[in-house]
Protein backbone atom coordinates (compact mmCIF):
# COMPACT_ATOMS: atom_id res chain seq x y z
CA UNK A 1 0.00 0.00 0.00
CA UNK A 2 1.33 3.30 -1.37
CA UNK A 3 2.40 5.73 2.17
CA UNK A 4 -0.32 8.21 1.96
CA UNK A 5 1.90 10.99 2.73
CA UNK A 6 3.43 10.69 -0.61
CA UNK A 7 0.10 11.28 -2.33
CA UNK A 8 -0.76 14.39 -3.55
CA UNK A 9 -3.92 15.90 -1.46
CA UNK A 10 -6.49 14.94 -4.04
CA UNK A 11 -5.57 11.29 -4.11
CA UNK A 12 -5.81 10.90 0.17
CA UNK A 13 -8.68 10.61 2.76
CA UNK A 14 -12.28 11.99 1.28
CA UNK A 15 -10.95 13.14 -1.76
CA UNK A 16 -9.32 9.41 -2.46
CA UNK A 17 -10.83 7.93 -5.52
CA UNK A 18 -13.53 6.14 -5.23
CA UNK A 19 -12.63 2.53 -7.42
CA UNK A 20 -16.22 0.37 -7.62
CA UNK A 21 -19.51 1.51 -9.03
CA UNK A 22 -22.65 0.81 -6.52
CA UNK A 23 -25.85 0.45 -6.60
CA UNK A 24 -27.83 0.00 -3.31
CA UNK A 25 -31.40 0.69 -2.21
CA UNK A 26 -33.33 1.24 1.30
CA UNK A 27 -29.90 3.05 2.74
CA UNK A 28 -30.63 3.39 6.48
CA UNK A 29 -30.71 6.82 7.83
CA UNK A 30 -29.45 8.36 11.08
CA UNK A 31 -32.22 11.06 12.46
CA UNK A 32 -34.89 11.55 9.89
CA UNK A 33 -35.06 12.93 5.96
CA UNK A 34 -38.16 15.17 5.54
CA UNK A 35 -40.52 13.44 3.97
CA UNK A 36 -41.95 16.59 1.53
CA UNK A 37 -38.25 16.03 -0.05
CA UNK A 38 -38.65 13.84 -2.98
CA UNK A 39 -36.53 13.66 -5.59
CA UNK A 40 -32.99 12.84 -6.90
CA UNK A 41 -29.77 14.49 -6.02
CA UNK A 42 -26.94 13.68 -8.46
CA UNK A 43 -23.57 14.69 -8.10
CA UNK A 44 -20.63 14.78 -10.72
CA UNK A 45 -16.72 15.32 -9.99
CA UNK A 46 -13.36 13.92 -10.79
CA UNK A 47 -12.48 10.50 -9.86
CA UNK A 48 -9.91 8.60 -11.97
CA UNK A 49 -10.38 5.66 -12.57
CA UNK A 50 -6.70 4.57 -13.13
CA UNK A 51 -6.35 5.63 -9.01
CA UNK A 52 -3.95 8.42 -9.74
CA UNK A 53 -3.73 11.90 -11.63
CA UNK A 54 -1.41 14.86 -11.70
CA UNK A 55 -4.39 17.42 -10.86
CA UNK A 56 -7.82 16.88 -9.17
CA UNK A 57 -9.67 18.30 -11.78
CA UNK A 58 -8.08 15.99 -14.42
CA UNK A 59 -9.95 12.56 -13.08
CA UNK A 60 -12.91 10.73 -14.93
CA UNK A 61 -16.00 11.92 -14.36
CA UNK A 62 -18.19 9.72 -11.67
CA UNK A 63 -21.83 10.28 -10.88
CA UNK A 64 -23.24 10.00 -7.73
CA UNK A 65 -27.28 9.79 -7.50
CA UNK A 66 -28.96 9.69 -4.41
CA UNK A 67 -33.46 9.05 -4.06
CA UNK A 68 -35.13 10.69 -1.22
CA UNK A 69 -38.92 9.78 -1.27
CA UNK A 70 -41.36 9.99 1.36
CA UNK A 71 -38.89 10.07 4.06
CA UNK A 72 -36.57 7.04 3.26
CA UNK A 73 -33.31 7.30 1.31
CA UNK A 74 -34.65 5.10 -1.46
CA UNK A 75 -31.39 4.78 -3.27
CA UNK A 76 -27.66 5.05 -3.99
CA UNK A 77 -25.91 4.90 -7.71
CA UNK A 78 -22.58 5.84 -8.71
CA UNK A 79 -21.05 5.45 -12.26
CA UNK A 80 -18.64 6.63 -14.17
CA UNK A 81 -19.00 8.37 -17.06
CA UNK A 82 -18.23 6.02 -19.90
CA UNK A 83 -16.29 8.91 -22.30
CA UNK A 84 -13.67 8.43 -24.95
CA UNK A 85 -11.06 9.61 -22.37
CA UNK A 86 -12.43 6.74 -20.01
CA UNK A 87 -12.62 4.22 -22.47
CA UNK A 88 -10.24 4.59 -25.69
CA UNK A 89 -6.41 5.16 -23.61
CA UNK A 90 -5.23 6.26 -27.25
CA UNK A 91 -8.04 9.26 -27.06
CA UNK A 92 -6.74 12.58 -27.26
CA UNK A 93 -8.37 16.17 -27.16
CA UNK A 94 -5.93 17.80 -28.97
CA UNK A 95 -3.83 15.79 -31.75
CA UNK A 96 -0.33 16.32 -32.16
CA UNK A 97 -1.50 17.41 -35.76
CA UNK A 98 -3.67 20.37 -33.94
CA UNK A 99 -6.90 18.68 -34.53
CA UNK A 100 -9.61 18.90 -31.81
CA UNK A 101 -12.05 16.16 -31.10
CA UNK A 102 -14.63 17.79 -29.01
CA UNK A 103 -16.00 13.66 -28.32
CA UNK A 104 -12.82 13.79 -25.94
CA UNK A 105 -14.03 14.21 -22.40
CA UNK A 106 -13.60 13.19 -19.29
CA UNK A 107 -16.83 15.04 -18.49
CA UNK A 108 -16.32 15.47 -14.96
CA UNK A 109 -17.49 18.92 -13.47
CA UNK A 110 -21.62 19.20 -13.40
CA UNK A 111 -24.46 17.67 -14.55
CA UNK A 112 -26.99 19.56 -15.84
CA UNK A 113 -31.18 18.20 -16.72
CA UNK A 114 -32.63 20.30 -19.48
CA UNK A 115 -35.18 19.62 -22.55
CA UNK A 116 -36.03 15.86 -21.24
CA UNK A 117 -31.98 15.15 -21.34
CA UNK A 118 -29.42 14.95 -18.43
CA UNK A 119 -25.50 16.24 -19.88
CA UNK A 120 -22.64 15.37 -18.10
CA UNK A 121 -20.18 18.34 -18.32
CA UNK A 122 -16.62 19.73 -18.83
CA UNK A 123 -14.97 22.57 -19.98
CA UNK A 124 -13.28 21.72 -22.91
CA UNK A 125 -15.63 19.24 -24.90
CA UNK A 126 -19.09 18.18 -26.22
CA UNK A 127 -21.61 17.93 -22.86
CA UNK A 128 -21.72 13.71 -22.82
CA UNK A 129 -25.44 12.47 -22.44
CA UNK A 130 -26.66 10.20 -19.88
CA UNK A 131 -29.49 8.54 -18.69
CA UNK A 132 -31.31 8.93 -15.22
CA UNK A 133 -29.88 5.53 -14.49
CA UNK A 134 -26.53 7.09 -15.07
CA UNK A 135 -25.70 5.03 -18.37
CA UNK A 136 -23.81 7.01 -20.71
CA UNK A 137 -25.69 7.53 -23.68
CA UNK A 138 -22.73 9.16 -25.57
CA UNK A 139 -21.69 13.01 -26.42
CA UNK A 140 -24.34 15.07 -27.69
CA UNK A 141 -23.61 18.04 -30.05
CA UNK A 142 -27.42 19.72 -30.05
CA UNK A 143 -28.14 17.86 -33.18
CA UNK A 144 -24.67 19.39 -35.06
CA UNK A 145 -25.30 22.78 -33.93
CA UNK A 146 -22.75 22.97 -31.34
CA UNK A 147 -19.28 23.17 -33.09
CA UNK A 148 -17.33 24.10 -29.49
CA UNK A 149 -16.61 22.79 -26.07
CA UNK A 150 -19.62 23.65 -23.98
CA UNK A 151 -19.16 24.98 -20.49
CA UNK A 152 -20.02 23.18 -17.19
CA UNK A 153 -21.51 25.98 -15.87
CA UNK A 154 -24.83 26.41 -18.03
CA UNK A 155 -27.53 28.37 -16.99
CA UNK A 156 -31.59 28.00 -17.21
CA UNK A 157 -33.90 30.87 -17.60
CA UNK A 158 -36.61 30.60 -15.05
CA UNK A 159 -39.26 32.52 -17.17
CA UNK A 160 -38.12 30.61 -21.17
CA UNK A 161 -36.59 27.14 -19.82
CA UNK A 162 -34.09 28.10 -22.15
CA UNK A 163 -30.30 27.15 -21.51
CA UNK A 164 -27.77 29.81 -21.81
CA UNK A 165 -23.79 29.08 -22.32
CA UNK A 166 -20.90 30.15 -23.96
CA UNK A 167 -18.25 27.56 -25.53
CA UNK A 168 -14.70 28.37 -26.28
CA UNK A 169 -12.19 26.46 -28.88
CA UNK A 170 -8.60 27.15 -29.48
CA UNK A 171 -9.19 28.82 -32.63
CA UNK A 172 -11.12 31.69 -34.12
CA UNK A 173 -13.62 32.43 -33.00
CA UNK A 174 -12.31 31.71 -29.46
CA UNK A 175 -15.92 31.94 -27.67
CA UNK A 176 -19.28 31.73 -28.66
CA UNK A 177 -22.29 32.21 -27.09
CA UNK A 178 -25.67 30.01 -27.38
Amino acid sequence: MPNEEAKPFHLQGNYAPVSNELSTENLPIEGAIPPELNGTYVRNGPNPASGTSSHWFGGDGMLHALRLEGGHARSYRNRWVQTKSLTDPDARLLSDAGEVDLTVAVANTSIVRHAGRWLALVETSFPTEVTPELETLGSFDFGGRLASGMTAHPRICAKTGEMHFFGYGFLPPYLMYH
